[in-house]
């Protein structure tokens, strides 16, 4: 059996800041899945300014070509 610790909700992110309706979404997912562990990944020069109001997201780097398009993201 899967424990929840185990589950990792991952969320790619590419944008500095977020609209309203993204910020929406991303409370709601904290409401609803913050049990488990979430993960913004992200590009390496990106600074998020959305993500230190969620401290249960943990963000994992990752070089700006896997950011640059969907050869980028299908490596």
């Amino acid at each position: 059996m899967i424990e929840k610790k185990d589950i990792v909700i991952v969320i790619p992110v590419y944008k500095k800041k977020l609209n309203e309706f993204e910020l929406i979404s991303l409370n709601r997912v904290v409401t609803v899945l913050g049990e488990y562990n979430i993960v913004f990944v992200a590009p390496m020069n990106l600074k998020i300014e959305y993500g230190i109001a969620f401290k249960k997201i943990y963000i994992e780097r990752f070089d700006n070509k896997y950011f640059m398009g969907i050869d980028g993201y299908n490596a």
